[in-house]
């Protein structure tokens, strides 16, 4: 009976489990950043604005999908909306959502193809929810305090010219 040497038998291993990482390609890695309400206030059952910005340090050219949750089982809202950045460049999109349990995260996925690039969720949570939001436009915090003493859930939301949604319904 013959025996192969100890190193032949772990050479040879070694060089079936890499072999195939090495024609791998991997996708190129995406930074997702999102801002979701009226200064970070959602309020349920009304358009509510999402801004989505994508940024790749590679070409990337695909599908932005954001689910947003149902009441009970119904399934999500799918927003579809695509992707187009070129290195170091970035892409800003921007929509309206309908949040109506705040209770369930939303979702974010990029894909090329089939090739899932990113993935994201962005919980709401009831802490984030107001009957009404009131927007100031100011450098300083200050003078909308007396909003959350009301017996309704009023709450201030204090906005720079850069946190202003896109679009205001």
């Amino acid at each position: 009976m013959s025996t192969w040497p100890p190193g032949h038998v772990i050479f040879f291993s070694l060089c079936v489990l890499f072999v195939p990482l090495a024609h791998a390609t991997a996708a190129p890695a995406l930074d997702i950043s999102t801002e979701l309400g009226i200064g970070g206030w959602v309020v349920p059952g009304t358009f509510t604005p999402l801004r989505v910005e994508v940024t790749a340090p590679e070409h990337v050219d695909g599908i932005l999908e954001v689910d947003v949750p149902a009441l009970g089982g119904d399934p999500p809202m799918r927003h579809l909306h695509a992707v187009r950045v070129t290195p170091g460049a970035r892409q800003q999109i921007a929509f309206d959502v309908i949040i109506s349990d705040p209770r369930r995260p939303l979702t974010l996925r990029v894909r090329s193809g089939r090739t899932l690039l990113a993935h994201r969720e962005i919980p709401v949570g009831v802490q984030r929810t107001a009957e009404g939001v009131v927007a100031a436009l100011t450098r300083e915090a200050a003078g909308l305090e007396f909003l959350s003493e009301s017996s309704r859930k009023l709450r201030p939301a204090y906005l720079g010219e850069d946190a202003l949604p896109l679009r205001w319904q």
